[in-house]
């Protein structure tokens, strides 16, 4: 009788730490809006613009965002 109710424990306790960081990776971040820095002409692009400066930036640019 004692390991059905143990499961039973472990269960709901992983299931209730799951909820918790479920729901922690929800909180979006907090800070100032990254700038980006736009491509020169002829520079390849990440393929993603900038929608205040609206140009293309560089892929440099986005993975120090990311």
């Amino acid at each position: 009788m004692k390991t059905p109710k143990l499961l039973l424990i472990i269960a709901g306790s992983l299931a209730a730490i799951a909820a918790v960081l479920i729901a922690v990776s929800c909180i979006p971040p907090s800070g100032p809006e990254p700038e980006y820095v736009c491509v020169k002409n002829g520079q390849p692009s990440s393929g993603f613009k900038d929608t205040k400066k609206n140009c293309p930036i560089t892929s440099e640019s986005l993975k120090a965002h990311m």
